[in-house]
């Protein structure tokens, strides 16, 4: 049985420097704020609740590299020696830096000088030898706020056939080291101006300050890393924010993402009344104009002119103010609140220039009438009904006016459903899209006990679909938003690339609009069981490339492969759609390169037998698909689920359209 994680069995170190000779950044306050808070609520009794003998601090402590390491190492076999514990957590702010050869990754120390800086800082693989070491029957969670954080992944968490990676697995096979990095190998960190913290730390705190009331008593670090990125892409405005990276290897003993760690202040009944209310920060607004007031994506209020907003009681952090108004420009404002502070911010909205008439949306469509040749000679009463049945014979529709009469023909009467897996292009109003025919057919979703590396949430159950559906073939292009947005959003640029840093919201936007231009109810998002059965296409293995997945086959960080198969290729971005090979049903990437948004609120599965299920009513989080560039092998598993809050948007989301069997008639909603 799985030992849970506790303030008393847990220890707790701080390791980091304010400032250093080679300083490059805004905050001069942020490192030792970030370090000093944290340290804080791991003593809190209303935060983690650690007994203060639990805890070093080495934080701005003027230590030699070789000195800090021998005392770690005391304090953690001392310990050791006294009490049974189990898990060890290990925080470091500060600069990281390579030196030496070119992969020497090194922490900065209070100590550390510019012309020695590679023997007067702390080199990682040193500290990781001393805390693999000295806390080798520990659970490891270390976090890691500098920059190139994963930098320190090799040597925690070692490749295959590495030595210090095959010494680990003898020493503790059933014990592993989580690594949570604020950022990439080849990234910079960020400590923004005038805000308190660094950026991640600010948002880590945040995150554990408020937690989540949808989530469990306790907060895994799976849960942490996703209120960190909501609360990055909240505050932050994108290409702004820090990108973190959670790392754990396979664990024999259970993931350790998946381990309650925190406590979910959230989930506290009191948690409105404990003393860190006493200290908290206010915020009041007003604008020249009446608008709907946003704070970090969530609607506050509907503001009247100069009549001000008040929010009280509000936890010290960063902010994002969004101020929305009909026929005024957005206002869209960071702020950081500090303790015990009451911040005012009065907007006035600049008015947007009036839309000309091209501009302005139609009111009707326009009236339908025959696509006929430009010269239109007179025709007797009968002659045009000859041709107007000869037409219709042959395929073509009555469209709007200025339309191009090739149009996708609906299936012959004598055979009602398309072939299974048959491919169709559809031109619908200038939009063009290919799709793959899934047949109606029932199926078993979910993953059986003995898959390897599934999770709890993936109990497997026998869904019916009574309809079939036509489902893109692969993920909206850019070229394909851009026809109906006018914007690109995405980290990744280029037309044949999937577009990226969509939220559900913005998909279901693009959606609407798209269907307002065609004037019916044509295309939408999968369902969960939709999208699963689909990317099995008649298969029960992990994939539907069989029992395992390889770089060859899907674009995801083959460092972290599925099972114990061998390592691929890490792409570090997405790939234009269609480069690897489809499924049975001619759909390709459906494993890797973006989580795809489905339509469902992510809960349990219901049990039972489902037909044509449709998730919850109501949730926090919209159902995420199909695993990413950025994630390991076993996130790509066809039953594999994650799901974020519908205004989350990030370089790892995209989606691809589907369309029902039958096409809806002009104006059905």
């Amino acid at each position: 049985m799985t030992q849970p994680v506790a303030p008393e069995t847990t220890l707790v170190v701080i390791l980091g420097a304010s400032q250093w000779p080679e300083a490059d950044f805004e905050s001069d306050t942020a490192f030792a704020d970030s370090a000093n808070d944290l340290r804080e609520f791991f003593l809190d009794p209303n935060g983690f609740g650690l007994p203060a003998d639990n805890l070093l601090n080495f934080f701005d402590q003027r230590h030699a590299p070789s000195e800090l390491l021998v005392q770690l190492g005391d304090f953690l076999e001392l310990r050791l020696k006294q009490a049974d514990y189990f898990d060890l957590v290990l925080y470091y702010v500060g600069h990281g830096f390579f030196a030496g050869n070119k992969d020497d990754f090194f922490l900065a120390l209070k100590g550390t000088k510019t012309k020695h800086k590679n023997v007067t800082s702390l080199p990682v693989e040193s500290l990781a030898e001393c805390v693999n070491e000295s806390a080798r029957h520990l659970r490891r969670f270390v976090i890691f706020d500098c920059c190139f954080a994963a930098a320190a992944l090799p040597v925690f968490q070692s490749a295959l056939g590495d030595v210090a990676m095959r010494k680990a697995a003898q020493a503790f096979p059933t014990k592993g080291t989580l690594l949570y990095c604020s950022s990439s190998k080849d990234n910079a960190s960020k400590a923004p101006k005038d805000f308190r913290y660094t950026m991640f730390s600010g948002c880590l705190l945040q995150a554990l300050r408020e937690g989540r009331a949808s989530f469990a008593e306790k907060l895994t670090m799976t849960d942490v890393d996703l209120l960190v990125r909501q609360n990055l892409n909240r505050v932050f405005r994108k290409g702004a924010w820090v990108r973190p990276e959670l790392h754990s290897p396979k664990q024999d003993a259970g993931d350790l993402r998946e381990l309650p760690l925190f406590p979910n202040p959230a989930r506290r009944q009191d948690f409105a009344t404990v003393p860190h209310a006493v200290t908290s920060t206010k915020l009041t607004v007003s604008s020249s104009c009446a608008a709907s007031f946003f704070l970090n994506g969530t609607h506050r209020a509907e503001l009247q002119p100069y009549q001000p907003h008040s929010l009280d009681a509000l936890q010290p952090g960063v902010y994002r103010i969004l101020l929305k108004a009909e026929g005024f420009r957005t206002e869209d404002e960071m702020v950081e609140l500090k303790r015990g502070e009451h911040l005012l911010r009065n907007y006035a909205p600049n008015p947007l220039a009036k839309p000309t008439a091209a501009q302005q949306p139609a009111s009707e469509p326009p009236q339908r009438q025959a696509q006929l040749p430009q010269k239109k000679p007179r025709l007797k009463l009968w002659q045009g009904l000859v041709m107007g049945v000869a037409l219709l014979f042959l395929g073509y529709r009555l469209l709007p006016e200025g339309k191009s009469s090739i149009v996708d023909l609906p299936p012959k009467k004598l055979d009602p459903l398309p072939k299974t897996g048959e491919l169709q292009a559809f031109r619908d109003g200038g939009f063009e899209i290919t799709m793959a025919w899934c047949p109606p057919g029932s199926f078993m979703m979910g993953s059986p006990e003995s898959e390897k590396q599934r999770k709890k949430d993936e109990t497997q159950h026998r869904v019916t679909l009574t309809q079939g559906i036509w489902l893109g073939q692969t993920e909206v292009t850019q070229a394909q938003w851009k026809a109906v947005m006018g914007s690109n959003p995405s980290e990744f640029v280029g037309d044949t690339l999937p577009v990226d840093s969509v939220s559900w919201d913005d998909a279901t936007e693009f959606i609407k609009r798209l269907n307002a231009k065609l004037g019916k109810e044509v295309y939408r998002l999968p369902t969960e069981a939709e999208w699963e059965y689909a990317c099995r296409a008649g298969t029960t293995t992990p994939f539907h490339t069989g029992e395992n997945l390889t770089t060859d086959q899907a674009n995801y960080d083959g460092r972290y492969p599925y099972a114990d198969f061998p390592k691929g290729q890490y792409r570090e971005k997405t790939t234009p759609v269609g480069s690897f090979p489809g499924n049975a049903w001619g759909l390709q990437d459906m494993h890797g390169n973006l989580w795809e948004w489905c339509q469902d609120w992510k809960d349990e599965y219901q049990a039972g037998v489902q037909v044509d299920p449709g998730g919850p009513d109501s949730g926090q989080s919209r159902v995420l698909r199909g695993g990413s560039w950025s994630l390991g092998g076993w996130y790509c598993r066809s039953a594999d689920r994650n799901g974020f809050t519908p205004d989350y948007r990030n370089d790892v989301s995209g989606f691809r359209l589907a369309r029902g069997q039958k096409e809806p008639e002009a104006g059905k909603r």
